[in-house]
């Protein structure tokens, strides 16, 4: 056969390079009339990663850690809130933070995901304002919250928090509000388990499948965090997509929003137990800590609107009921455990007012009823721990801590 005529061949290679960019040209300009149209008619949020949250990995085949970007500033829009954000150099969503804490200040340091954090609200809306003012009021003397909510925090890293970066802080109390999905995000955050009931670093293989609990040996902890200089994130914590187009966001919510299998349901119900046997011991070794610097704990459970205000059958009666076990262990350590979900019930049965219709966060008045829920128990908290500083010669603001 003979060969193509070297017209022919350059014409061919024109009509293919032609197609080509045709084809390249019309792909690209449907992606912005999709991205253009979902921009005006259905505008897709970016979610707190694409914002002030960033991401580092904590090891190979570990999920990464959450950490709050230092100095970040900007507005968190959606279809429910436009609220701005300003994260302090220490990454709190917070004001500066005078360390070590000044001389008869009361101090309550505060852990927790983006309930605390104040997800779609002002920062002097959060609750952690609110307790600031109503003890500072109640008690007669300066008392300030350290907000260190985080989301996407479960109760490990909260334990990891405290330890390398909390107790600077020097608080006269230590306040958890946990949410329900803190314990899954323990679990895949993979840096605990529990070896014959007590709490170890997680250990892995060279495999990727990790060790049996039982098989797990108590390996020193791999600290998530450098003492004394913080190993921050980097702000490049997800990707430049994510962050600026809604297209991509959308494709996201498509991918991460299917339906879970029978399977995976059966999955998770077994897991249940296994998560909150975690929880509760992560819960402990916080009381542990407290304990062992005379700094009073409390920990407040915090309410899914979705379970508790509009689920058929009727929902439980107290979240006190639906973590029993938890509960026990830790009101036999001294623990007081405040729920919630009373006084947000009784503030709107139907949370229409106090949480986010869609969103699932508290809104302002829930921060408010969520706040006058815990004002009591903190109060008697801060009065404890400034007797105890009396009688031992120290001063309060946990400065002899």
């Amino acid at each position: 056969m003979a060969s193509c005529h070297p017209v022919q061949r350059e014409t061919r290679w024109r009509d293919i390079r032609t197609g080509l960019a045709l084809g390249c040209s019309s792909t690209l300009l449907t992606l912005a009339v999709l991205e253009i149209g979902l921009r005006f008619f259905h505008p897709v949020p970016p979610l707190a990663g694409d914002l002030f949250l960033a991401t580092s990995p904590l090891d190979e085949g570990r999920t990464a850690r959450r950490a709050l970007v230092p100095g970040w500033t900007g507005r968190h829009t959606t279809p429910e809130f436009d609220v701005p954000v300003r994260i302090n150099r220490a990454a709190l969503r917070d004001d500066e933070v005078a360390i070590p804490a000044p001389a008869g200040t009361l101090r309550v340091l505060g852990l927790g995901d983006s309930f605390l954090f104040g997800h779609g609200v002002l920062h002097e809306e959060t609750l952690g304002v609110a307790l600031e003012r109503a003890l500072t009021r109640r008690l007669g003397r300066r008392v300030e919250f350290v907000n260190a909510g985080v989301p996407s925090f479960g109760t490990a890293d909260q334990l990891d928090w405290l330890k390398a970066e909390g107790w600077a802080y020097e608080p006269d109390a230590v306040m958890l509000l946990f949410f329900d999905n803190d314990s899954q995000d323990s679990i895949v955050r993979e840096t605990y388990t529990l070896v014959n009931g007590r709490l170890r670093p997680f250990a892995r293989r060279e495999a990727d499948a990790p060790l049996p609990a039982e098989r797990l040996p108590a390996v020193p902890q791999l600290d998530m965090f450098t003492a004394g200089a913080p190993n921050r994130p980097t702000p490049a914590h997800s990707g430049w997509l994510s962050r600026n187009l809604h297209l991509a966001r959308l494709a996201r919510q498509a991918l991460a929003g299917h339906t879970p299998t029978a399977a995976q349901i059966v999955k998770r119900q077994t897991e249940e137990h296994r998560t909150l046997a975690l929880t509760t011991a992560l819960l402990l070794e916080i009381e542990r800590q407290c304990r062992e610097r005379g700094v009073p704990f409390l920990v407040a459970l915090t309410p899914d609107p979705a379970q508790t205000f509009r689920r058929r059958p009727p929902p439980a009666a107290s979240l006190r009921d639906a973590y029993a076990p938890m509960t026990r262990a830790l009101e036999k350590a001294d623990v007081p455990v405040i729920d919630l979900l009373s006084p947000l019930r009784a503030a709107d049965p139907t949370g229409a007012t106090t949480f986010f219709r869609k969103d699932r966060h508290l809104t302002a008045r829930g921060h408010r009823v969520a706040a006058a829920a815990l004002e009591g128990p903190l109060a008697s908290a801060l009065e404890s721990s400034a007797r105890s500083a009396r009688a031992t010669g120290q001063t309060t603001g946990g400065s002899a801590r």
